[in-house]
């Protein structure tokens, strides 16, 4: 044996522990390595056998800006498309029945000829408010139980999951969810949680927001042949899609520029209307303006024809305070002349002058009374009712003053009429004064008259 050799043969017994270690490692990194190259062939076929089964796509495509019945009838019609399906899905945060924490889940639409879920428990949807749970992340416990929306949802989310309330009925595999990865989101967590498949009917929603294509004939999945009819599929479609989505980019633009058109001719109609009634509400403060210029002038007419009655009330006042004074002073000269009129003559004559005087004086007290009355339109028959409905125009508008704010317009208008209308009653009840002293010194001086001729 040569040096070379035994150098080996004493490091591997030196080291006997470490060198069985490496041995052990190295056969069994030989043996997973060739198990792997000898069951790849399994995977492949289990895989095949799963995704031919399930009938999965074989294209997606997803646009922001959806696609219509149009659209996917396009698709369709492409060489080759065995099923061109429509789909739409939502994520949202929902709460389910008998836990207290909120869960970010996608629901997701079932789809026929692609994409077939396998049912493993309960029954299918056939109902838009029954859904199927998933079945790799729940058991059998989940059904029946109730996937309500979360209010604090966007309102796009709330109005798109038109049933508000969902019941589990059944639990089912998709070939889209193969491994527990379930992909982020914008809303919620950021993470999904659980899957849940409805039917159509359980969406409000506008158009599709993915298509799935499913080719007649397509080669084996995962193969090299595969991948380049994939390829070779894309390029012829993508000019089709492309052409789709700008079709259908130009539509959405010219629905919104109707609306906006529409819009805009709905803004102009109700501008016009609002200028129209501006100028109808112009012309009536005009004219409220103009009639309010003309009562100010009535009022301020009014307001002087009372005080010159007034005025003329005070004179007719002050003459007939003179003329009781004097009638009271003949009164007394006709009584002290009845006891000396056997003895002279002369002082009848005198007293007689005296009565006649004042007889004048009750004519000119009858006649200013009578020309106060005229100026203001009354009988003295009438001035007692002139008197009470003045006292009730009084009352009524004090109590109207009660309700108004003290510093509005309608309180001063009415505190100017309240005052006119204390005048006028002022006027009259002093008219009501002079008529009852004139009718008093009238039967005084009746009664000298009476004892004068006696």
């Amino acid at each position: 044996m040569s040096l070379y050799w035994k150098l080996i043969l004493r490091s591997i017994k030196d080291s006997l522990p470490r060198f069985l270690a490496i041995f052990a490692i190295i056969c069994l990194g030989v043996g997973f390595f060739s198990g792997l190259k000898a069951t790849t062939p399994s995977f492949y076929r289990t895989a095949e056998e799963y995704i031919t089964g399930q009938n999965m796509y074989d294209f997606r495509l997803i646009s922001t800006i959806g696609f219509d019945e149009d659209d996917i009838a396009r698709l369709k019609a492409s060489p080759g498309a065995d099923v061109c399906t429509g789909s739409v899905f939502c994520d949202a945060v929902v709460y389910q029945s008998g836990e207290a924490d909120a869960l970010t889940v996608r629901f997701q639409s079932l789809t026929e000829g692609v994409n077939e879920v396998t049912l493993t428990a309960g029954r299918m949807p056939s109902a838009p408010n029954e859904i199927l749970g998933d079945a790799f992340m729940q058991d059998e416990s989940a059904i029946g139980t109730t996937i309500t929306i979360a209010p604090d949802n966007k309102p796009g989310t709330i109005d798109e999951m038109c049933e508000g309330e969902y019941v589990i009925v059944g639990l089912a595999r998709s070939p889209l969810y193969m491994n527990f990865q379930r992909g982020t989101t914008s809303v919620g967590s950021g993470k999904i949680q659980l899957v849940f498949f409805a039917q159509e009917a359980g969406f409000d929603f506008e158009y599709y927001s993915e298509v799935y294509l499913r080719y007649a004939g397509s080669p084996v999945p995962y193969s090299d042949e595969y991948e380049a009819w994939a390829e070779a599929k894309t390029d012829v479609l993508e000019p089709v899609l492309e052409q789709i989505i700008k079709q259908r980019f130009a539509g959405l633009i010219e629905d919104g520029k109707e609306e906006i058109d529409d819009a805009q001719d709905e803004f102009d109609q109700e501008q016009s209307d609002a200028k129209q009634d501006l100028a109808d509400a112009k012309i009536e403060l005009d004219d409220a303006l103009q009639q309010l210029e003309d009562g100010q002038k009535e009022y301020d007419d009014g307001k002087k024809e009372l005080d010159e009655a007034w005025d003329k009330l005070q004179d007719a006042k002050s003459e007939l305070t003179s003329n009781s004074v004097l009638l009271g002073a003949a009164k007394n000269k006709l009584d002290s002349a009845k006891t000396v009129l056997d003895s002279t003559k002369q002082q009848l004559d005198d007293a007689a002058v005296q009565l006649e005087s004042g007889k004048q004086q009750l004519d000119d007290a009858q006649a200013q009374i009578d020309a106060g009355l005229a100026q203001m339109g009354i009988t003295a028959e009438q001035l007692p009712a002139q008197i009470e409905t003045l006292n009730g125009s009084i009352a009524a508008v004090t109590a109207q003053m009660e309700g108004l704010d003290p510093a509005s317009e309608e309180y001063a208008q009415a505190s100017q009429n309240l005052i006119m209308l204390q005048k006028m009653l002022g006027a009259c009840e002093q008219l009501s004064d002079a008529i009852a002293t004139v009718n008093e010194q009238k039967a005084a001086y009746e009664d000298a008259k009476a004892q004068y001729e006696d």
